[in-house]
């Protein structure tokens, strides 16, 4: 799963770079894509239980991380930092996905299980959606 998810990085990167325009508004698209594919994958879950298949599985992995590494040049188009934009937005980065995954895979998930962390994982994003559109 995680060789799918960084397969998926770079040609995401990739898209995001040549998505050029109205970057605010194109980073809130892709967030809205990312929450839609977490409530998918809720619902998936939900319905079909231990009946997905390891190919549907790493096929939404795939897709999933083609959303996030879209955003990747995009943020460093919008901090427009003069020196390295790039090296700022991995250490942001690196560091969300440290606590980020500290905290899912010792807490969250042992404790309270796939499908409230997921719900967890959704209230976020639409809390940092609801948050940056108020800016």
């Amino acid at each position: 799963m995680v060789t799918v998810f960084l397969f998926g990085l770079l040609p995401g990167a990739i898209l995001g770079s040549y998505w050029k325009g109205n970057e605010t508004q194109k980073l809130r698209y892709s967030e809205f894509a990312i929450l839609l594919s977490l409530i998918l994958l809720h619902l998936g879950i939900s319905y079909f239980r231990n009946n997905i298949s390891e190919g549907a599985f790493l096929l939404y992995g795939l897709s999933f991380s083609l959303l996030c590494g879209m955003q990747f040049p995009l943020i460093t188009r919008i901090i427009g930092e003069r020196w390295s934009p790039a090296a700022t937005c991995l250490a942001a980065d690196l560091m969300g996905a440290a606590f980020g995954s500290m905290i899912v895979g010792t807490m969250l998930v042992p404790i309270f299980g796939i499908t409230f962390t997921i719900k967890t994982l959704i209230l976020i994003k639409l809390s940092s959606i609801i948050i940056s559109n108020r800016m």
